[in-house]
């Protein structure tokens, strides 16, 4: 357990020393093409209006030339001040994940996809509003 969160951090940190190389854009972005190495980050509007203990970050997955899933897209949650982490996870294009989350700023990147157009959504919503 240990390896797998120091390897995480590791990973983590080298991509962010890296960061001019791969595509960057905000949480809440919908349908954004993603590879190996592509960033999400929350901003400064999107966390202070929800929840501060109830805010979920949900992550949607598709490939608009296939109907049937086939691919994954595996990916790392973390807080932009490196402090929390979680996952790695791997989802089938197709499918979707709530991951929850505190009043931190929150950040994505896809560490692996098997397919070459998959497309995701990444946005928060407040469990409130469930």
């Amino acid at each position: 357990m240990k390896k797998q969160v120091l390897f995480s951090v590791f990973f983590v940190v080298s991509l962010f020393f890296s960061a001019n190389i791969f595509a960057q854009y905000p949480i809440a972005s919908y349908d954004t093409p993603v590879q190996e190495g592509t960033c999400f980050m929350e901003t400064h509007s999107t966390a202070p209006t929800m929840s501060a203990e109830k805010r979920k970050l949900n992550i949607d997955t598709t490939d608009p030339l296939s109907a049937s899933t086939g691919g994954t897209v595996t990916f790392i949650v973390y807080s932009e001040d490196m402090q929390e982490f979680q996952g790695p996870f791997t989802l089938e294009v197709g499918q979707s994940k709530e991951i929850e989350i505190n009043e931190k700023k929150w950040g994505l990147t896809v560490l692996s996809t098997t397919s070459s157009k998959t497309l995701m959504s990444v946005y928060t919503t407040s469990a409130d509003t469930e």
